[in-house]
């Protein structure tokens, strides 16, 4: 054991009565322990020690005898601890039951204990799936650190992974979505441009969001790439939404709000669109060339016989 001074813990109790809150954060590892961490001991000759400094680190806390049907209690009431405690001094045993208690708990903190370890010993043990390796060479504050972290490091994750799994679900409804509101095939830089006009319905967006929502690993689409990919999505739009320029600051995707008002260059095809356009059809171009029958006809309108 490593001596200390006493004008060293002199200075130490200073500090802590200088700022009382290290106390509480010094008492918070063990706090985030109580009920979430379970012991499987072996039997040997160290247990008792690893029993005290346990205590110290880890005052409630539930034990059990390395067996089979201990182990088998365990697996069906998984969901009642976060941290697994193997307790031994026989690293072969540890190794074993570190493999079969992978199998069992993939997704909690499984961390060997043992009274002394050499360097190899612990990096065999964290080569073969522990998530960390105690011995008694730590401190009892250390340890209970230890594993407050790898539990904060789990709920970490596990959050994480909600909210991805939260952030699929809007994605997947969010893609439902453009696929009701453009049909037809625009590429995946045209579904991820539409994703981001879509999310900002009625707002102008502009070239560089656009832009930049476009590109890939290897490749920044230019500002003529970005205008051909806006005119294959207004291609495929359904009606009445449409996509507006707006020179100098972007685009806006909205509703067209004129949209049963007839077109401005020709009345009569411009009803026809609107009337295309309200069955679901798609409108006449513009400036299609006739049916050949409808060409014989109009060159033969107006002449006279022979």
């Amino acid at each position: 054991m490593t001596a200390v001074h006493l004008r060293d813990l002199h200075k130490i109790a200073e500090h802590f009565n200088a700022r009382p809150e290290l106390l509480d954060e010094a008492s918070m590892p063990s706090e985030q322990l109580c009920g979430v961490v379970r012991v499987l001991q072996f039997p040997d000759r160290g247990m008792v020690a690893r029993e005290q400094w346990l205590q110290t680190c880890i005052p409630s806390r539930e034990e059990y005898r390395f067996r089979a049907g201990e182990v088998r209690y365990l697996a069906q009431a998984d969901q009642a601890f976060a941290v697994l405690v193997l307790s031994g001094d026989d690293c072969a045993k540890l190794l074993r039951a570190l493999r079969d208690t992978r199998k069992l708990f993939a997704n909690k903190i499984v961390v060997p204990f043992l009274s002394h370890s050499a360097p190899h010993d612990r990096a065999l043990l964290l080569r073969r799936g522990a998530d960390d390796v105690l011995h008694l060479g730590l401190s009892p504050q250390e340890g209970a650190a230890r594993l407050a972290a790898l539990i904060r490091r789990q709920r970490w994750a596990s959050s994480q992974q909600a909210e991805a799994e939260l952030a699929t679900e809007r994605a997947a409804a969010a893609v439902a979505e453009l696929q009701w509101l453009c049909p037809g095939p625009i590429g995946r830089q045209g579904r991820q441009v539409l994703a981001v006009l879509f999310a900002q319905f009625g707002k102008v967006v502009s070239r560089l969001s656009l832009s930049s929502a476009a590109r890939t690993s290897s490749h920044w689409p230019s500002e003529r790439q970005l205008h051909v990919i806006i005119c294959s999505i207004r291609k495929h739009l359904r009606p009445p939404f449409l996509i507006e320029t707006l020179r100098g600051e972007g685009f806006r995707l909205h509703m067209d709000a004129a949209n049963d008002l007839p077109w401005p260059d020709d009345s009569a095809t411009g009803a026809a669109d609107v009337a295309a356009r309200k069955a679901g059809g798609k409108p006449a171009q513009r400036g299609a060339r006739p049916a050949k029958s409808q060409q014989g006809r109009r060159r033969g309108e107006g002449r006279g016989p022979g």
